[in-house]
């Protein structure tokens, strides 16, 4: 997905300056964007106080869809994409939000391929290392809470932390 990623990065009439550090960088914007698919998973609760997002979930497909349009403008598509992923993982989602984060994903899958819809969920277990973790903070247990993080890093998930708790990522 990586190579996909960074052949879409360059219009098709330009020639694709291949080097490690660019396979990297698409690698990384990869990442971000499978970030954004994991937020399906992890909602905060509609009754929660947060920012929301200034664009809607069902107009990203069609923007897609323009700079598709426009002379097959995937550079635009994916910088475009940075910037709603950039602003939603900023804001986050609350449950209400889930179905319509969905569908988007399956539009930017059938418009790039990049199968975000498919994001699995982390395990369980994983969620309630998560919490412990979240309960160790709470707690000012910095070893505990340290040792829960690199434990989930070792099994290839990363977290970030918010004002309404800790979000998960694939690493």
């Amino acid at each position: 997905m990586a190579v996909r990623l960074l052949m879409l990065q360059s219009h098709y009439r330009s020639s694709v300056n291949f080097t490690w550090e660019s396979l990297d960088a698409a690698n990384n914007r990869l990442l971000d964007l499978r970030a954004l698919a994991a937020l399906q998973w992890q909602p905060i609760p509609t009754d929660l106080p947060h920012d929301a997002t200034t664009m809607s979930f069902e107009d990203v497909g069609i923007e897609l869809a323009k700079y598709l349009q426009d002379d097959l403008g995937t550079p635009q598509a994916l910088a475009f994409l940075s910037d709603v992923s950039k602003q939603i993982q900023t804001v986050l989602i609350d449950t209400a939000m889930v179905a319509r984060l969905q569908a988007m994903l399956r539009d930017i899958d059938t418009a790039l391929g990049l199968r975000l819809a498919d994001e699995p969920d982390i395990t369980r277990e994983q969620k309630q290392s998560i919490t412990a973790r979240e309960q160790a903070r709470a707690d000012r247990d910095w070893a505990k809470s340290d040792e829960l993080r690199d434990e989930l890093q070792k099994q290839g998930i990363g977290l970030r932390d918010t004002e309404h708790g800790a979000i998960w990522h694939r690493l």
